[in-house]
């Protein structure tokens, strides 16, 4: 559990999704998801007060970064503007839709770390 919400893994087990610190679905490395960052590779720009399943999150907000996108879908992708940047890293990802979820297991790292959290933040 991160940020109040469980946390999903890539089937590689490189990436996880999970609720990030600004209330919105971020995909990143396993650090980030232990430390509940806002910063990761795509995140969902869909602000949830509520628990959210990866396939509840709607398909039109997505954004992603160069490090999670092919260079010429980057290239010529839309970007997000940005109010504290010059030109923003982040990209719009049209219509990408989560089909299918796995759950993070208590024994991974991840989860150790992200299950420390939870209880240093309900001390």
């Amino acid at each position: 559990v991160v940020n109040g919400s469980p946390v999903w893994a890539a089937v590689d087990g490189e990436r996880f999704m999970y609720r990030g610190g600004k209330q919105q679905m971020t995909i990143s490395d396993e650090s980030d998801c232990a430390e509940g960052s806002a910063s990761g590779v795509m995140y969902n720009a869909e602000k949830t007060v509520d628990v959210a399943a990866p396939t509840e999150l709607p398909s039109d907000k997505w954004a992603s970064s160069p490090p999670a996108t092919l260079p010429l879908q980057y290239a010529s992708a839309d970007r997000l503007e940005s109010a504290t940047t010059a030109r923003s890293p982040w990209v719009f990802v049209p219509e990408m839709r989560i089909t299918a979820v796995h759950g993070l297991d208590d024994g991974e790292p991840a989860m150790a770390a992200a299950l420390r959290q939870l209880a240093a933040l309900a001390a």
